[in-house]
């Protein structure tokens, strides 16, 4: 009987033994490329520096802007390599332009991003001075935070002096423009323009030369510039719209704080102590050709009611619009002191 249970015993822990499988691992690589998805422009927006008060529609020239651009990519905005803007004069408003990449002092201006560095530029090509800069408070989304899909780029702006003046009401107006690429890594693109912005009126003028003289002159007698010789004194203008110029003189010219001369407004002195001033822009021998009087009032120089705004080419620097003018004093017969009389004569702009 004890033979028998330990054969048994042994039988079964046979059969759990053959029972127990073998194992083997069974590799395979997959592989999947995605593919690349173009970016999108969400918007566009003029904004005051910093933001504030959301979208504007008016912009003056020697102030701060931000243009606002918030793009997107499906691939990470780490894949957006570049941003192109180019802020530009539409003068038809028929809203068909884009603008182009050559710098204009007055109707063009051209900025960048590239991802590498992180940066905005102003790109002037040839040009060496122009009052459009770059302005002081950009930004843009930072390499740490590139691997979302939408981002924020700001970039901060001047617009200069002879930036033309344009009302942007609408219809065949003119106007300013927001042209904006943003191109990935695989040169795909996309393109969004904001329109329909104004630009306010902006001038400014300097005379050259600051002193003239009209020499030395007889009671009774008339004088054209002598100091500089070639007798004129030049208007230099800086004017982004049609206008007009314009000039006054102190009704009084002194002699320190005793004597003095009196202006005759009517250019010809016809009592004693007065002296009279005309002006014009064409002369002979330094006489102004018209005689048109200067008072003491702002008068608009004959010819120059509607002069047009200063204009530069592509690629050029900023300029200023110059007009020679001739100048002739006369002394009445009587009642003037001996000496060095002196007084101001006040030129404007107008626009």
């Amino acid at each position: 009987m004890i033979k028998k249970i330990s054969s048994l015993l042994l039988t079964l822990l046979l059969v759990v033994a053959v029972a127990t499988p073998v194992m083997a691992d069974g590799l395979v690589t997959g592989s999947v490329t995605a593919s690349n998805a173009a970016p999108t422009i969400t918007s566009v927006t003029l904004q005051a520096t910093g933001g504030d008060g959301g979208s504007i529609n008016s912009m003056t020239p020697l102030t701060e802007y931000w243009v606002e651009i918030v793009a997107a990519d499906n691939n990470t905005i780490d894949d957006i390599e570049r941003i192109d803007i180019y802020i530009f004069y539409d003068s038809n408003g028929a809203q068909d332009g884009i603008g182009d990449e050559i710098f204009d002092c007055d109707e063009n201006a051209v900025f960048k991003w590239v991802k590498s560095g992180g940066t905005w530029s102003m790109e002037v090509g040839d040009v060496t001075s122009t009052t459009w800069v770059l302005g002081t408070t950009n930004v843009s989304v930072t390499p740490g935070d590139m691997e979302v899909t939408e981002g924020e780029w700001n970039l901060s702006f001047v617009p200069g002096k002879l930036a033309v003046e344009a009302a942007a009401s609408g219809g065949a107006v003119a106007e300013w423009d927001i042209y904006v690429k943003v191109t990935d890594g695989t040169a795909a693109t996309a393109e969004n323009t904001e329109k329909t912005k104004a630009m306010t009126a902006y001038s400014q003028i300097a005379m050259d030369p600051a002193t003239i003289d009209f020499g030395t002159l007889a009671l009774g007698a008339t004088a054209a510039i002598t100091t500089p010789a070639d007798h004129t004194v030049s208007t230099n203008i800086i004017a982004n719209d049609a206008h007009a110029v314009g000039v006054m003189s102190a009704g009084t010219w002194v002699i320190g704080e005793e004597d003095s001369i009196t202006l005759d407004t009517s250019g010809t002195p016809d009592a004693a102590g007065e002296f009279g001033l005309i002006i014009d822009d064409n002369a002979t021998d330094g006489i102004p050709t018209e005689d048109q009087a200067v008072t003491d009032s702002n008068v608009t120089i004959a010819g120059h009611a509607a002069d047009d705004r200063t204009e530069t080419a592509d690629n050029t620097n900023e300029v200023t619009t110059d007009v020679d003018l001739y100048m002739s004093l006369e002394l009445y017969n009587s009642g003037i002191d001996i000496g060095e009389y002196s007084g101001t004569i006040t030129f404007s702009v107008t626009n």
